[in-house]
């Protein structure tokens, strides 16, 4: 059985939406399948590469060629490289798909056909890339695999000029193509459901699914040491209460790192770092007493560090936020695996002080091994056939 994955986003850099993209390929390799692939030729260079990230058997890489401007725009910036950047950020408000769109109409050749084709965003150009691609060669596969990160009209990231009505339009044309739509919140594809009626039977959701398991020593910290690892722009995500929370406790520290439009003021117990290879952040995990998670503002998605935290043995604070969060904290319980609180500063002391008291042995969640969960998938896409 041979599976073709397509994104617009090599899988080599370092994005929350790859470690997605390899948990899941990892879970096709364990289920049987042979897996090949069609990104954009990764660069070296750019301030994404790492390349540790992407460790799992692939048979077979085909590329699509970057022209200048998707290379310039991933790459350490001199003074021309930003001003080519901030023109074409501006220039892409105007439009619906992302900078990479263009790469679908760049022809590659492929031979092989295959029983599935999996587009996933984000980046969404990457099903723009699998419908043209299955314009050019209609037997390329057998059935093709929309699978969304966050939604096109929905997603709280969305910052271009287009009317709602043409962005949804877009969307209905382009998840009528697939086969089957596979979401990764329970909220969003009810939203989606009630969107696109007519397409609700060929979509589901299934959580996201984690690489490895990641068993951590027990620490030997002074002080009860929290970690959050992430972005955390402030039009997602508020960060304040777990900073203000910390700032001030002599018997606490938190570790912070991530891209941010915030300037947070380190303190002497608390670390701030940007965006770090994934080796840093796995030393930096190992360091901490608790992981700790934000969920976003507004919106249907479930920030992906919940479920790649449920690979390890540490103890997962989710803060919950946001319009959902009677939903949210409902569908979280059910795993049985997270402690829970509102996303307010005197809450988050409570926990933590709880925390203190009560010694409970944590596990990965063998639910959302990546096998697992891939192995639902092929029974859901069986039933659309």
């Amino acid at each position: 059985m041979k599976v073709l994955f397509v994104s617009s986003s090599p899988l080599e850099y370092s994005a929350s939406s790859n470690m997605r993209n390899i948990a899941l390929l990892k879970g096709f390799i364990e289920n049987g399948y042979e897996i090949y692939t069609l990104t954009p030729e990764p660069q070296k260079e750019s301030l994404l590469y790492d390349k540790t990230i992407c460790n799992i058997n692939i048979k077979k890489k085909y590329f699509i060629p970057l022209g200048t401007i998707h290379s310039a725009l991933t790459m350490k910036k001199n003074k021309k490289a930003k001003i080519k950047e901030d023109i074409y950020k501006f220039v892409k408000k105007f439009k619906i798909y992302d900078f990479r769109s263009s790469l679908a109409k760049k022809e590659v050749q492929i031979e092989e056909q295959f029983d599935l084709m999996i587009s996933s965003s984000d980046p969404k150009s990457s099903h723009l890339i699998a419908k043209n691609l299955k314009r050019r060669n209609p037997n390329i596969a057998k059935k093709w695999i929309q699978y969304w990160g966050d939604p096109f009209a929905d997603d709280i990231n969305n910052k271009n000029f287009i009317p709602d009505f043409m962005v949804q339009n877009e969307e209905k044309k382009i998840i009528s193509l697939a086969d089957v739509i596979l979401y990764v919140s329970p909220f969003t594809l009810a939203n989606q459901q009630k969107r696109y009626p007519r397409q609700a039977k060929k979509m589901f959701f299934l959580p996201i699914p984690y690489n490895e398991k990641i068993l951590y020593e027990p620490t030997a910290n002074e002080k009860l040491t929290l970690g959050y690892f992430g972005d955390y722009q402030s039009r997602n995500r508020n960060i304040y209460p777990l900073y203000n929370a910390i700032k001030n406790e002599k018997n606490n520290s938190l570790i912070i790192c991530g891209n941010s439009d915030l300037e947070l003021t380190k303190k002497d117990n608390i670390k701030i770092f940007r965006r770090q290879p994934i080796e840093n952040i796995r030393k930096m995990e190992a360091g901490t007493d608790i992981l700790v998670c934000i969920c976003n503002k507004k919106g249907t998605q479930i920030p992906g560090k919940i479920y790649h935290y449920s690979a390890t043995n540490k103890p997962i604070v989710i803060l919950i936020d946001g319009e959902k969060q009677k939903e949210m904290e409902k569908y979280f319980k059910s795993f049985n695996r997270f402690i829970l609180c509102k996303n307010e500063e005197n809450e988050i002391l409570k926990v933590v002080e709880k925390f203190k008291k009560e010694k409970t042995n944590y596990q990965p969640l063998e639910k959302l091994e990546a096998k697992n969960i891939v192995k639902e998938l092929i029974d859901e896409s069986e039933k659309n056939k």
